[in-house]
């Protein structure tokens, strides 16, 4: 598929204009990751920090802080978390926007996703606007501090300690240089800087601070360990202590300062993308200090915050409709608006609707700002240059203005997710034959035990009443059993986004061949497809890295590697599909009367007990090891013929000690 950002900017031929010294490549000026060719930029990169003092309603400055993939509950119970929520405010009712992370990152500052499903390579168009264009267009001074980024500006696709082998700056978790609005002006570039803990002295964030040259706004990523996405979150929590509680009491940081701590994502899938959030700072009024805000919110909010506070005009998109931070509400006039909970509770946001960045499939055109939003329910207009620029498109728009923001299960009309329907059918059958063996198994062995038991009482009806007795009591509660547990795990789409997820993995490279260069795709292919094949085998960090050096100075070696890492599938993609609860339920019920009425069937035509017995057992037996079998060989991956007949032997076993064992007891406690 053809990377739809780059057509998109084809046509769109120019920027909205208020990027005043943007030049041809600098978007991919900086993308090499190679050591030398690292070095050599960052000697001559320019790092910048514009500074403004533009008072706002509610705070003069804002940092935002996002951490990796945490569940509410397990971010909500860290100590290091929970120490911060005694010193602010809890934000309880707070989501992601989709999975995976990189369209979380894009959206928080430009109202949209736009169909992204994946963490590639990925171009925002120059005539798509950000947050950053409606600041500089008010005097606001903005910045970005990303952990362990080489130098300023850096746009390669990720950066390795080099001490260690560990993972540390990333390009998906960096929202600004996802944009050619950004990223083809030199000055912007240099507003996007480097945070460490380890080397202050070199820290870009730590020299500002100490200079009083921090910006009003800025975003703040720490590194693939520090955020918990190669970790957890006790790790991202005492990161963040460490980064963040000195700075409550620093007085060039502390100047009317609001400072969110939030997720990209939760690390369920399955669930509603549901992650906490934290408003710290010297601008959160004082009685407000350990309470909880339980208002609907989402990253979304985070640009209407921005916008309410200094009177920033909307850009047009998802930001129009979205609540502002309560107590920050309360000081702009702006009202917060409720979910109708009934539609809540069908609204997941773990799975993306179309897009041009959508690599399934489905509508790629860019959708256009919504004009009509310029009386919106907040006031707030939409951003000029984005009038002029959009006015004549006939793109379509799904922007309202309304917090009931759309997802992958409820998507804009003309923007549905492409699902592969054979696959969903195979899935949906494997789902089926795995809730009827389940059924099923119980329902051989349990009415099996029992007419056998039943039949040393030595009467045919006895064990015929008893049997449907119990088939029909033992089918209903399997059933009963099986809806619950399935209402539980309901997944909605879960493991098509997990395929999907993965299958961009090894497509990104293809994506980035309009921009990045042949060497330096290369060096992209070595730190993520190697790293990521050889993880599960936990190499040290030395072992992983000597073994990168030497298949760097192989070439014909590493495009072997390369080639067959790009067309490895990985096992654990198996797809599958939601299944209803109620079908689960009917499917375990049904196999365990199918089970059940085997042993049964014997003495209905049998004229004494102990021919139907013998019937009986013998029948079970066959019907046990074949199912055994071939259950094997139906749901095994890799299924041998040892294998099955193991398995089938293991079920005829069982069986048998289950029936004898039933006998057993029922002759015991008739002759007592």
């Amino acid at each position: 598929m053809l990377f739809q950002a780059v057509t998109v900017l084809a046509v769109a031929g120019f920027a909205l204009g208020h990027v005043k010294d943007d030049k041809t490549g600098w978007e991919t000026k900086y993308t090499a990751t190679g050591t030398a060719e690292v070095a050599a930029a960052a000697a001559t990169a320019k790092t910048s920090s514009p500074t403004s003092k533009v008072k706002g309603k509610a705070f003069d400055r804002i940092a935002i802080i996002y951490f990796e993939n945490e569940n509410y509950e397990k971010a909500f119970g860290d100590p290091n978390f929970s120490w911060f929520r005694s010193k602010g405010v809890t934000l309880s009712n707070y989501f992601g926007v989709t999975h995976p992370s990189e369209p979380n990152y894009m959206a928080a500052i430009a109202g949209d996703y736009f169909g992204m499903q994946n963490d590639a390579f990925n171009r925002n168009p120059r005539n798509v606007s950000t947050v950053i264009d409606l600041l500089e267009h008010r005097g606001i001074s903005w910045g970005l501090y990303q952990e362990d980024q080489p130098y300023s500006g850096f746009e390669g696709f990720a950066w390795v300690n080099h001490k260690n082998g560990a993972n540390d700056y990333v390009r998906k978790h960096n929202p600004a240089v996802l944009h050619d609005s950004v990223a083809t002006s030199e000055q912007r570039l240099s507003q996007i800087k480097n945070l460490s803990l380890v080397d202050t002295e070199s820290s870009m964030f730590h020299r500002d601070l100490k200079e009083n040259k921090l910006p009003q706004w800025m975003f703040i990523t720490p590194n693939m360990t520090s955020d918990g996405h190669d970790t957890s979150v006790t790790v991202a929590g005492e990161w963040a202590r460490k980064f963040v509680e000195p700075l409550l009491n620093d007085k060039h940081f502390m100047e009317n300062t609001l400072v969110l701590i939030t997720w990209d994502e939760n690390e369920t899938y399955a669930r509603q993308n549901h992650i906490l959030g934290i408003l710290l700072g010297d601008a959160v009024p004082k009685h407000l200090v350990g309470t909880t805000d339980d208002s609907f919110y989402n990253h979304y909010s985070e640009l209407a915050t921005v916008q309410a506070n200094w009177g920033l005009d909307t850009l047009g998109r998802w930001d129009v409709g979205a609540n502002v931070f309560k107590f920050v509400a309360k000081k702009t006039g702006d009202k917060l608006r409720k979910w109708k909970s009934h539609k809540l509770d069908h609204y997941f946001w773990n799975v993306s609707y179309a897009g041009p960045f959508n690599t399934g499939g489905g509508n790629q055109q860019y959708a256009a700002p919504n004009l009509d939003l310029e009386h919106s329910f907040s006031g707030r207009k939409i951003f000029g240059p984005i009038r002029k620029e959009w006015r004549e498109s006939e793109a379509p728009s799904y922007y309202k203005d309304t917090i009931e923001v759309d997802d992958g299960l409820n998507p804009p009309k003309g923007y549905e997710p492409v699902k592969n329907h054979k696959s969903l059918i195979m899935s949906a059958s494997k789902r089926f034959l795995s809730d009827f063996t389940l059924g099923f198994s119980d329902g051989l062995t349990v009415p099996f035990a029992l007419t056998a038991g039943l039949s040393s009482l030595g009467k045919t009806d006895t064990v015929i009443t008893g049997g449907l007795a119990e088939l029909c009591a033992g089918s209903i509660s399997m059933g009963i059993g099986g809806y619950l547990a399935a209402r539980d795990q309901c997944t909605p789409c879960q493991n098509e986004l997990d395929v999907e997820q993965r299958h961009d993995e090894h497509e990104r490279i293809s994506e980035s061949d309009s921009m990045v260069e042949q060497s330096e795709k290369t060096q992209i292919l070595v730190e993520e497809l190697v790293r990521q094949h050889l993880e599960p085998l936990r190499l040290p960090s030395s072992t992983v890295t000597t073994l990168l050096n030497g298949l760097s100075s192989e070439p014909a070696d590493l495009q072997r590697m390369v080639s067959r890492l790009q067309t490895y599938k990985d096992p654990s993609t198996t797809q599958t599909t939601p299944q209803s609860p109620l079908i689960s339920g009917l499917s375990i019920s049904l196999g365990y009367a199918i089970g059940g009425i085997i042993p049964l069937l014997p003495y209905f035509f049998t004229s004494t007990v102990g021919l139907g017995l013998r019937w009986s057992f013998c029948l079970c037996l066959i019907v046990l090891f074949g199912f055994g079998a071939g259950k094997s060989w139906i749901l095994a991956k890799d299924a041998k013929f040892r294998t099955c007949f193991v398995e089938g032997l293991q079920m005829l076993i069982l069986g048998a000690v289950a029936a004898g064992a039933a006998v057993a007891c029922v002759a015991w406690v008739g002759n007592r």
